[in-house]
């Protein structure tokens, strides 16, 4: 299975808002999607997390789904600060998320653009400056 997101409102044939996923032979809408971009995606077991600029993700709206992230169909706590704040950068490990972006808060905790999900609660985590050599 492959998963999209972006600003679009059709998959193949199929409508499909800002996200949908690639089964092989067609492609189908994940959920009932998300309302605006998606900037970033990851994957972990059966859940499908999605950063970006959106203000629901599967029809929850953002008091009760991170914005920015989440497990679509299966919404994480109270998210990043603002409805304008964007993710842009996601890793998953088990059942938790690293989050980069443009946001201040997280979870109601003061975040400098980077947070950590623990599948519970939201963290702040010491921004800092990350090189990838070649």
């Amino acid at each position: 299975m492959w998963y999209v997101g972006g600003e679009f409102t059709a998959a193949g044939d199929n409508a499909a808002n800002n996200i949908a996923k690639w089964n092989g032979s067609s492609w189908s809408p994940l959920s009932s999607g998300m309302k605006q971009r998606v900037f970033a995606l990851a994957i972990s077991g059966s859940d499908v997390y999605a950063g970006g600029y959106f203000t629901t993700a599967g029809g929850v709206p953002p008091s009760t789904s991170p914005n920015g992230t989440g497990a679509v169909g299966s919404p994480r706590s109270s998210g990043m600060s603002q409805e304008y704040d964007w993710v842009v950068a996601l890793a998953v490990s088990g059942s938790g998320a690293l989050c980069g972006g443009l946001f201040t808060t997280a979870g109601g905790s003061a975040a400098n653009n980077i947070a950590k999900w623990d599948g519970t609660n939201w963290s702040a985590l010491v921004r800092g400056r990350v090189a990838l050599w070649p």
